[in-house]
């Protein structure tokens, strides 16, 4: 039976997020609202095909997950807008692209701006909002602290006191983000999806006595500073390094037998789930455990009624099932029960 998602399962689902959310607005400095819309657009794209983007960021340094930030913000103006104008039609997001490794472009969210409107909206609403309520209260509490004990001047992002509407979403926007460090976010309030135009960011402390952690990007996205680690380089080693990982001699854990390293799911009946959503609900919440999952075969139209997922480390299966014998997840609304899989020979 399907039920309200309580906000401790929220947490949970989305605690990936929610740790690449509080490196972006504790230990970055971003600009709340805007960082709650760039965790939109990057859930927006793994609902769109784009797989574990989030979870490929957890191992990258702050540098790279700020300017992976950054050219999400340049995406989130090219939807805003509708338009390719200068800065940002040659606009490289040469990071996103190699963090994916799946053709992506600005054009692409030129072409898509309308699922791509309502897709973060809904993500920033229904999912930021509540997940990171917490997180909020503590970047506000911080801030208003720095604001009160040094009173560092920014130049602030253009996330601009206002109304905006668009016509192509039927989304109007009404943020007021008062000036300094402090906007007014708080939790459980629906954030639209702008209050302004927003450029690609370059905010930059004057006096502040923090690290300067965000890149230099050349605005048309040409070039990154000199004065800046080669960041695509860096990603380009961190994916090399994982190739040669995967590519070590196998493990003891890997030469576990199939069948002794799989859970078997049951679903209730008239509440579908796909493949899809088990895939992204145990990645989501696991990391990057999941080997392959077989679904109950049926006829077109006729729903599953269980599943079998196979994970890649025997060891996984018991922080899954929490050294129970059987537990319940709650998979969008949908009660999933899982229980270590016993084959039917040994059931004889």
């Amino acid at each position: 039976m399907a039920s309200f998602v309580t906000l401790e399962e929220l947490k949970s689902f989305h605690s990936i997020d929610r740790e690449i959310f509080s490196r972006l607005v504790l230990t970055l400095q971003r600009d709340l609202g805007e960082s709650m819309q760039v965790i939109g657009l990057w859930l927006w794209l793994e609902e769109a095909g784009y797989d574990n983007l989030v979870n490929k960021m957890l191992p990258l340094p702050d540098a790279l997950v700020n300017a992976l930030a950054d050219e999400a913000v340049t995406c989130l103006a090219c939807i805003e807008t509708g338009q390719l104008l200068s800065p940002y039609e040659n606009y490289d997001i040469a990071l996103t692209h190699s963090l994916m490794q799946k053709e992506i472009s600005i054009q692409f969210f030129h072409d898509n701006r309308i699922s791509a409107l309502g897709g973060v909206t809904k993500f920033v609403n229904d999912v930021c909002t509540r997940a990171f309520s917490d997180i909020v209260q503590q970047a506000l509490y911080f801030e208003g602290n720095a604001a009160q004990s040094t009173a560092p001047q920014y130049r602030q992002r253009p996330m601009v006191t206002g109304e905006g509407s668009s016509s192509a979403s039927n989304v109007r926007a009404q943020v007021m983000l008062p000036s300094g460090l402090v906007p007014l976010v708080h939790p459980g309030y629906s954030l639209p999806f702008f209050s302004g135009r927003i450029v690609p960011p370059h905010m930059v402390a004057v006096g502040a006595n923090i690290p300067q952690v965000s890149p230099s990007l050349d605005p048309l996205g040409t070039a990154i500073s000199n004065q800046q680690p080669n960041l695509e380089g860096i990603l380009s080693e961190e994916f090399s390094s994982r190739v040669n990982l995967d590519s070590r001699p196998p493990s003891l854990s890997d030469e576990v037998p199939q069948e002794q390293r799989t859970i078997f799911l049951t679903f209730s009946k008239g509440y579908p789930i796909s493949e899809g959503e088990v895939m992204r609900f145990f990645t989501r919440k696991y990391g990057d455990c999941i080997e392959t999952i077989y679904m109950q075969e049926v006829d077109e139209n006729v729903q599953a009624l269980y599943a079998r997922l196979v994970i890649r480390e025997a060891s996984t299966i018991a922080t899954i099932l929490k050294g129970k014998d059987k537990v319940k997840f709650v998979i969008n609304g949908k009660h999933v029960w899982a229980r270590r899989y016993v084959p039917k020979k040994q059931r004889s």
